[in-house]
């Protein structure tokens, strides 16, 4: 099945465990305590504080790579009968997950499918060919900024190894 609100969670875990953290990182503690302030839900306050102060190291992390490892199983699974989602066509349905495995990518973390899901692989491939993604992204984000994004990924979650288990 497809457990959007769970793979949108992970992937705000991973976001604001790596590059978000940075910034974060960055912020004067003041201006910090007045983004928690902002957020009216204390849950999510809580979550938030201990990726920004755990990074990698996170309880979040590993559980939720471990929710996007079943996202990228499920896909290839889906993928089996063709080329996307719900037929022959990119539909509704791959649009959905779109861009949580766009945002996966750029933080460098396409590793998740790219060693043990061929269809998923495919699928993104052709997903990242489409006009509609580059035209969605580009306001936000050129290359330089996925570059960095990548890089602060790549070194927050490969590097260390401690994750290899699911790349």
């Amino acid at each position: 099945g497809v457990y959007t609100l769970e793979y949108h969670d992970s992937v705000n875990t991973l976001t604001f465990s790596s590059y978000q953290r940075q910034m974060l990182l960055a912020k004067s503690p003041e201006d910090l305590e007045a983004r928690w302030q902002s957020i009216p839900d204390p849950i999510k306050v809580r979550k938030l504080k201990d990726l920004v102060a755990n990074g990698a190291d996170s309880d979040y992390v590993p559980v939720a790579l471990g929710k996007l490892a079943r996202m990228c199983a499920e896909m290839d699974a889906a993928l089996a009968h063709g080329d996307w989602l719900m037929g022959d066509q990119y539909s509704l349905a791959d649009a959905l997950v779109t861009p949580y495995f766009y945002r996966i990518d750029c933080i460098g973390l396409s590793g998740l499918w790219e060693t043990r899901y061929p269809r998923t692989t495919a699928w993104f491939a052709r997903v990242s060919q489409r006009p509609s993604l580059a035209a969605a992204t580009a306001p936000w984000l050129d290359e330089n900024e996925i570059e960095r994004i990548r890089a602060i990924g790549t070194d927050t979650f490969v590097a260390g190894g401690q994750f290899s288990s699911y790349l």
